[in-house]
C-alpha cells in the first residue's frame, strides 16, 4: 500500500522543518513568526546576574538574545555563583553552544511547569528567566507560590509574519495535518481561521491547550513533546 500523508508545518522562520524524514510524509513549511532581541531588557538581565543563583531558558531563542553575555555568564558559573536551567535537549544544546557550559539541570519532562517543579527540587531561592516577551505564566507562579524570588526578564519578542499567516490559512483545509508547534503558532494562525474544519496537532500539552482555548480540539499530542515524535506518531496513526 503506498501511503502518503500531506503535512502542514508551521514554525517559526527560524525552524525549518526537517530535511529528512519518511518518504511517506509529504512536508510543507510556512513560517509564520518571526522574533528580534530586547536589547535594553538583555542590559537589565546583564545586572541580575549577580544577585541569582540560577539562570533559566525557556527557548533557544532566550539563548540567543543573550549571547553577548556568554562571557560574563561563564565567568558566574566557574566561580560557583550560578547554575543554568534549560527547558529540553533543543535548548540544553544551544546553551552548550552558545554559552559554552553544560546546563545543570534539564527536565525530565521538556515543559516549564515540571522545569519549576524540578529548581524546586534542587533548592532553588533566587531565580531569573531569560524568555519570550509572551512566555507562559505558569513556571514563574508556581516557583513564586513557594516563595522563590524570581526576576522574569523578556529578552526576546515573536513577531508575526501577516501575509504567511494569511497564506497559511488558506492552505491548512488542503492538508492532512496541521502542526502547532507553540502557543505563539495558535495565537497567530487563530487570529485570521475562520473556518470549521481544521486537522490539527500539537507538539505539546501547551501547545493543545492553546488550541482548544480557541475552539480547536487536536487530534494528536505526542507522548514526548518533540516534532520527531509527533511526525512518527502522524506516520503511525496513517499509515499504521
Amino acid at each position: 500500500m503506498n501511503c502518503k500523508v500531506h503535512v502542514l508545518l508551521l514554525r517559526p522562520a527560524d525552524e525549518p522543518p526537517p530535511k529528512r524524514f519518511d518518504e511517506r510524509l509529504v512536508i510543507s513549511h510556512i513560517p509564520l513568526l518571526d522574533w528580534e532581541v530586547i536589547e535594553d531588557s538583555v542590559e537589565k538581565l546583564k545586572e541580575l546576574l549577580k544577585d541569582v543563583e540560577w539562570l533559566v531558558y525557556t527557548s533557544f531563542r532566550g539563548v540567543r538574545a543573550t549571547s553577548k553575555l556568554a562571557g560574563l555568564i561563564r565567568e558566574h558559573v566557574a566561580k560557583g555563583k550560578l547554575r543554568l536551567a534549560a527547558v529540553g535537549p533543543r535548548t540544553a544544546e544551544e546553551v552548550k553552544s552558545v554559552i559554552g557550559v553544560e546546563p545543570d539541570l534539564v527536565p525530565r519532562e521538556y515543559r516549564g511547569a515540571v522545569l519549576a517543579e524540578e529548581l524546586l527540587d534542587a533548592g532553588a531561592h533566587r531565580v531569573l528567566f531569560a524568555r519570550s516577551e509572551k512566555g507562559l505564566p505558569e513556571p514563574v507562579e508556581v516557583l513564586r507560590q513557594h516563595g522563590v524570588i524570581v526576576y522574569d526578564v523578556p529578552v526576546y519578542r515573536m513577531v508575526v509574519l501577516e501575509r504567511m499567516v494569511e497564506a497559511a490559512v488558506r492552505a491548512a483545509p488542503l492538508y492532512d495535518y496541521v502542526v502547532f508547534t507553540s502557543p505563539s503558532i495558535v495565537e497567530a494562525f487563530t487570529s485570521k481561521w475562520r473556518g470549521d474544519t481544521l486537522r490539527a496537532v500539537a507538539i505539546g500539552p501547551t501547545t493543545a491547550a492553546r488550541l482548544r482555548k480557541a475552539g480547536i480540539e487536536p487530534l494528536l499530542v505526542p507522548r514526548e513533546y518533540t516534532l520527531e515524535a509527533l511526525l512518527r506518531e502522524i506516520l503511525s496513526a496513517s499509515c499504521g
